[in-house]
């Protein structure tokens, strides 16, 4: 599909066009930019990036999704966010020079558009209304960070998977949520068996729709809003 506007040489779309930190520029600033980002194709299961990496670059997802996580002592991997196509990553470290401190593991083959941080500078430099943009989406990312917080608090194993898929259903703005178990269990603390074991008493009620391992739909957003808020009852 040909591009509406000014198209990227590397990967051949508009790859920083649909980044609302980006999207508000004119058509020859964006073609700007994607002369100074550089350009990667990762396989699924590829490891975008380690503990110890040291951040300074922002990536932006063209498509895909990546898993963040990071591993504890016992060997339980935490899931700290899974990103698809149209987010950013490494805007909270990218001008401290930091590493990671966690990992990004690749769930689907993924494109990946990235700026360096002197790249990053001039532009906010020359636009202001971007490092506003930047600054609110550090804003958003806190926000959720401190909604899985709070979900994690709660005793309820039914409380928190409702909460999460409310939670995944606002921040993707679709009904379907496309992760499988275990990153849904590590995502909230919680076993795999017991995830499978709650999703099938909301399909079974009519709640959610499974659709193979790795989809679930969401039928009734008011309903699971109750559950979230309900006891739960032995």
């Amino acid at each position: 599909m040909a591009c509406k506007g000014p198209c990227c040489a590397h990967c051949g779309q508009q790859c920083i066009a649909n980044v609302s930190m980006l999207s508000g520029l004119s058509d020859e600033q964006q073609a700007s930019i994607m002369m100074l980002a550089q350009h990667r194709d990762y396989k699924k299961g590829a490891l975008l990036f380690s503990m110890d990496d040291v951040n300074n670059r922002i990536l932006i997802l063209r498509y895909g999704k990546v898993k963040i996580s990071r591993f504890t002592e016992g060997g339980d991997e935490l899931v700290l966010d899974i990103i698809s196509a149209g987010d950013i990553l490494g805007e909270q470290t990218v001008f401290a020079g930091e590493p990671y401190h966690a990992q990004g593991l690749c769930l689907e083959d993924t494109g990946i558009c990235s700026l360096s941080a002197s790249a990053i500078a001039k532009l906010t430099q020359a636009h202001p209304e971007v490092g506003m943009r930047l600054l609110g989406s550090l804003g958003r990312k806190l926000r959720d960070a401190q909604r899985l917080m709070e979900l994690l608090t709660l005793d309820s194993a039914q409380a928190r998977l409702c909460g999460f898929l409310l939670f995944r259903r606002e921040r993707m703005d679709n009904s379907l949520v496309a992760l499988s178990r275990e990153d849904i269990a590590s995502s909230i603390n919680l076993r795999r068996e017991t995830v499978s074991r709650k999703l099938s008493e909301l399909n079974k009620e009519g709640i959610i729709e499974l659709k193979g391992y790795k989809h679930i739909r969401i039928l009734d957003e008011a309903r699971l809003f109750e559950l979230f808020h309900q006891p739960e009852t032995a």
